[in-house]
């Protein structure tokens, strides 16, 4: 009996040093992303102007493809750190889109009681936090391109490539690494943090926390990224739409309003959300017991200390004011 109690013990303190090693690389993670942001803010037009030509700002559809470059940069460094990360964990490769196609939970008409709950989420942020984001909403985006190839390429980065490369990344890579280290709910909210902060506005970090949140249980119920690449897909084309249509149109116009109304319906299916979500995922994935070592994983309080309590968590929140003041406030 007295060996099998110290058993347990190092066993729980090899799990202790697994939950802290997964939580560490995983804010890393999120610093290595804002380092690169940061690089790439200073360098990367000076490096595109010399692979695009001097003319890339004056071209639409050549500044898109920056863009584009740029972005899968962002995602390639964090991305490859995690993929090693596990592989030095597992001892072995992990493929971050594996998972079933098919297990996304009732996709038709959950997927709009999902938008509407983001978007509610959003609402909710605009009406508490306003007045603190208009620096942010002030200094707005990039100018829409007018041009087929500049639109096209616009779609490609707006709403095909971040439904693959952030599900891949946060969700295949890096929630797949938390869930054995930490259990399920402390994962599926330290990957949404992370998360969050890459978006650097504050407006859009709550948004993505949430988004981040409500994909990240649908992976730890289904097993699947595609849910999530679903509903990124949704919510990013919508934007991309709305974007150009309220671009086209004056202050005004009725089909404003028709806008306003569609978002309030999204609104009202997202009330529902609350209530069904829980339900609906429930009901496609029965509750299981947990398994004899997922009861010897560290207690939610343990964790909650070896998040607080981790050095890189501060320089994560560090990283993300200052690169907020260098982007919106620095003169």
């Amino acid at each position: 009996m007295q060996g099998t109690g110290e058993a347990v013990k190092a066993y729980k303190a090899a799990s202790a040093r697994q939950a802290t090693f997964a939580v560490t690389a995983a804010l890393f993670a999120g610093l290595l992303m804002l380092a690169t942001n940061l690089l790439l803010s200073a360098f990367g037009g000076r490096l595109l102007a010399a692979l695009f030509g001097e003319d890339l700002f004056q071209t639409d559809w050549k500044y898109e493809l920056a863009n584009i470059a740029l972005y899968v940069l962002l995602q390639l460094f964090p991305g490859l750190f995690l993929f090693w990360t596990i592989r030095l964990l597992r001892g072995k490769a992990v493929n971050p889109f594996a998972g079933p196609v098919g297990a996304p939970p009732y996709p038709f008409y959950f997927l709009p009681m999902c938008i509407g709950a983001l978007y509610a989420l959003n609402l909710v942020v605009q009406l508490l936090f306003g007045d603190l984001l208009l620096p942010f909403e002030a200094a707005g985006g990039d100018p829409l391109p007018t041009s087929v190839p500049g639109f096209l390429l616009h779609l490609l980065q707006l709403a095909v490539l971040p439904p693959l490369l952030e599900e891949g990344l946060f969700r295949g890579l890096m929630l797949r690494m938390l869930l054995p280290a930490v259990g399920k709910t402390p994962a599926v909210l330290v990957s949404a943090l992370v998360f969050g902060l890459m978006h650097l506005n504050p407006a859009q970090s709550i948004f993505a926390f949430g988004f981040g949140c409500l994909v990240g249980f649908a992976f730890v119920q289904t097993g699947s990224i595609w849910f999530g690449v679903l509903l990124h897909y949704t919510n990013n084309l919508l934007s991309a739409c709305a974007g150009y249509w309220t671009s086209m149109l004056p202050e005004d116009s009725p089909a404003l309003f028709t806008l306003g109304e569609c978002l309030l319906l999204l609104l009202g299916f997202g009330a529902a959300t609350a209530y069904l979500y829980p339900e609906l995922l429930r009901r496609r994935c029965p509750k299981r017991r947990a398994t004899p070592a997922e009861r010897l994983l560290p207690r939610r309080g343990e964790v909650a200390k070896i998040v607080f309590c981790n050095p890189t968590l501060y320089l994560l929140a560090a990283g993300y004011v200052w690169l907020l003041w260098l982007l919106y406030f620095a003169p």
